[in-house]
């Protein structure tokens, strides 16, 4: 499959690119990657899985194109976030910004309900759950009345179940998902931040964080 994009890709120069994060990956460790000139491809889309940021840049080095992020659901039809492509906006290892007429906050993740405000002084914003509203965010799961309603809140918002935040200048920030955090000694831990500092190592593909349990812990 990757030997076929790559020709395919070599064959027809493309400028733009589309992938999930594994492709890119598939492709910086592909044995012959460095007999393909894949010069031709000027902006790139990662979604549907968070994209770590030397991936990012190992890609841009490879192809000299602009690599950016965006951020969607299923529920969501899917886009709702992403970053400027055009303009040196970008933000690593951000999600960018929402699309227009989409309206997205942070929650308590415990309750999702009370909105996570900014702190004083044009701070981070802490963090919490992603909830929005916007004409393609769905209404509901089909006969599964009870699920629709855990999984919007009394303000209409439907709750991603992925926790992030939003930095001060309005980007968005993905940290975990709510249902894969890890309980270490009382501290809460999500595996993204983990895996972040992994991948950095250039003897490293792909990494993934799970938590086992432990006696002591």
């Amino acid at each position: 499959m990757l030997q076929d994009l790559l020709e395919t890709l070599y064959k027809y120069k493309p400028t733009f690119f589309h992938a999930v994060p594994s492709l890119y990956v598939g492709l910086l460790f592909h044995k012959d990657i460095k007999d393909y000139d894949l010069t031709s491809i000027r902006a790139c889309l990662s979604g549907a899985a968070p994209l770590p940021e030397q991936v990012m840049y190992n890609f841009e080095e490879l192809t000299g194109a602009n690599v950016v992020e965006g951020y969607g659901l299923t529920e969501t039809s899917p886009v709702t976030h992403v970053n400027p492509l055009t303009g040196g906006g970008k933000r690593a290892g951000s999600i960018g910004f929402p699309i227009p007429d989409t309206d997205v906050k942070i929650f308590d993740p415990s309750e999702g309900k009370a909105n996570i405000e900014f702190p004083q002084g044009g701070e981070t914003q802490n963090e919490g759950e992603i909830g929005m509203k916007g004409p393609q965010v769905f209404s509901g799961y089909w006969n599964k009345p009870e699920e629709t309603k855990n999984t919007f809140n009394d303000d209409g918002y439907f709750l991603t179940g992925d926790i992030g935040y939003i930095d001060p200048d309005g980007y968005f920030f993905i940290t975990g998902r709510k249902k894969n955090m890890i309980d270490v000694s009382g501290l809460k831990v999500y595996p993204r931040e983990v895996e972040e500092e992994l991948i950095e190592h250039p003897a490293v593909q792909e990494v993934a964080i799970v938590g086992i349990p432990h006696t002591l812990k």
